[in-house]
């Protein structure tokens, strides 16, 4: 800390770089290459679609890989637990907080409110039905998935307005209505992509 009890970084660039930022940097580039590829396949025809559909899968299933290594790193991982500290009502210092370091400390919060589980359950949801959905939009209408996601999506926005204004929203109900809009999200994204080559020609695609 400095003088005014501002934390900053003494290290290096390259002592950055350790194992696990650079599990997180290739799942958010798997993520990417996903997302630009299923961009393509909407916007190109032939063998360049196919690869990009190959691209596309490929990257979503080494992004699932990635991630389900990250959590259990995350869950081996040494963590501080605060143990003692001023008031909630005084002034916070760090100086007059101690910690310790616990193994798993990380997941602390996870253990203490199982409906956090969901959360890490919003990102394989979206991986999985992200595959799922490319394949349903080679398969069935577009236009039927469209709706269908978006039918989906309105209703659980309307019943979780409807939750809320009546008073009767928990942590755990909003987890629940968040899970299922994200999964109306990923149904909806891959033949919503695909479908552009459909609305306009391709000449007058960038």
């Amino acid at each position: 800390f400095a003088w005014d009890m501002r934390s900053y970084y003494t290290g290096s660039f390259l002592s950055l770089l350790n194992p696990f930022a650079v599990l997180c940097g290739l799942l958010s580039l798997m993520l990417s290459i996903h997302m630009g590829a299923a961009m393509l396949m909407g916007r190109a025809g032939g063998a360049v679609a196919r690869r990009a559909r190959d691209a596309s899968s490929g990257a979503l299933l080494l992004a699932l890989l990635l991630f389900t290594a990250g959590g259990v790193w995350v869950s081996l991982m040494h963590g501080y637990v605060l143990d003692a500290g001023p008031a909630p009502a005084a002034a916070q210092n760090p100086l007059q907080q101690t910690v310790s370091l616990h193994a798993g400390a990380w997941l602390g919060n996870f253990r203490a409110h199982a409906q956090l589980w969901l959360v890490p359950l919003l990102g394989y949801a979206g991986m999985l039905l992200a595959l799922a959905s490319g394949a349903l939009a080679d398969i069935f209408d577009r236009r039927t998935l469209l709706l269908t996601a978006q039918i989906i999506m309105a209703c659980v926005s309307a019943l979780l307005a409807i939750v809320a204004w009546q008073g009767w929203l928990t942590p755990a109900l909003l987890l629940t209505f968040t899970f299922l809009i994200g999964a109306g999200q990923a149904l909806y994204n891959p033949p919503w992509q695909a479908s552009m080559g459909d609305l306009v020609p391709r000449s007058d695609l960038p």
